[in-house]
């Protein structure tokens, strides 16, 4: 694992790099559904939802362009937040110990508002 969301990732389409994790079977899309292969927590997914698309794209760029270990990935990391519980979008662990989170992703759909993402930020 890279461990380096800061150093500059492989140059590569995002699109491509979909289309490469679907070949490899490492996410697979039937029915409307999204499965993250080897990653952990709620893997499947509704793939109808525009937030879904941005995940997908993300987790792939993660695994290709930064070299992370789908291992290492967490799909709605349950976070403990009062008044009320929160999920991750994404969570990255360190390889070298699995209760330990590295980073923290939040997803938005494409053409999210600049005040859904505020709120998004506000509610954390």
């Amino acid at each position: 694992m890279n461990n380096s969301l800061f150093q500059k990732p492989k140059k590569t389409n995002r699109e491509d790099l979909l289309e490469k994790a679907k070949k490899e079977g490492k996410i697979v899309i039937t029915d409307g559904r999204i499965q993250y292969i080897g990653a952990k927590g709620s893997n499947e997914q509704n793939y109808s939802d525009p937030e879904e698309k941005v995940r997908a794209l993300v987790y792939t760029e993660l695994i290709y362009s930064y070299e992370y270990d789908p291992g290492d990935i967490y799909i709605e990391l349950p976070i403990k937040l009062q008044p009320s519980d929160k999920f991750a979008d994404i969570a990255i662990f360190y390889s070298s110990d699995k209760n330990k989170i590295f980073a923290i992703i939040e997803c938005k759909k494409e053409n999210a508002s600049r005040k859904e993402k505020d709120k998004t930020i506000n509610d954390q």
